[in-house]
């Protein structure tokens, strides 16, 4: 979409509009946090903790099951389950 320069830019523009659904995903989500950027030092800090940030990941930052999967070195079926966890009541 441009440089980091260019799109450090428009992160005030974009606020708000991730769930335009005629705008193309990457461009939807361009302001949100990077995996290691949102998950940081989870490993090192609680399972509560690492659950939240997935859930976050998911439901908030529109990352998919495979991409969260794949940082966090885990199944995504595993992802899944997280992220559906409170949703079974």
């Amino acid at each position: 979409m441009g440089s980091d320069r260019f799109v450090e830019k428009l992160k005030p523009y974009l606020s708000g509009r991730s769930t335009l659904r005629d705008v193309p995903r990457k461009q939807r989500l361009v302001d949100r946090p990077s995996p290691k950027g949102l998950f940081g030092d989870a490993d090192q800090g609680s399972k509560a903790r690492r659950k939240q940030l997935v859930r976050r990941a998911r439901l908030q930052c529109g990352y998919t099951l495979s991409e969260i999967a794949a940082h966090l070195d885990i199944h995504y079926t595993t992802v899944s389950k997280v992220v559906n966890e409170n949703n079974e009541d």
